[in-house]
């Protein structure tokens, strides 16, 4: 019994080794040319070491400050992780059809989003 609990455990950690051993030695396609994909002016995806893929928000923003009540400007960032590029792309699409408030504008953003999907699936073909 102890021999097969070794086994299975050195059976689980070799599983994972190999797994990660693969991950970081090939390369995601759609990230050979660049080291991150620009969706629009606040999105970018960029692969991650441990979970895959890395959507990352970031946005200039200003705050008060406590002490002396005085305006000053940070860089809010916002990162959610997957291990698919489609599953970062389907969040983004949810994220950006939160503050829509018209028709047209549902419209136009889903339109630029799927512009934006097909321009992706043409050059890597991957999703």
């Amino acid at each position: 019994m102890y021999f097969a609990t070794i086994t299975l455990y050195g059976l689980l950690s070799l599983s994972r080794a190999l797994r990660a051993y693969f991950f970081i030695m090939i390369p995601n396609k759609a990230f050979t040319k660049s080291k991150e994909l620009v969706l629009d002016d606040n999105y970018v995806i960029k692969p991650h070491n441990v979970s895959g893929i890395m959507l990352i928000f970031t946005e200039e923003r200003t705050r008060t400050r406590e002490i002396d009540g005085k305006q000053e400007k940070y860089i809010f960032k916002d990162t959610w992780y997957f291990t698919r590029i489609a599953q970062a792309l389907r969040m983004y699409t949810d994220l950006e059809m939160v503050d829509l408030e018209s028709i047209e504008d549902l419209i136009e953003k889903s339109e630029r989003i799927y512009k934006l999907i097909d321009q992706l699936d043409k050059t890597f073909k991957q999703f």
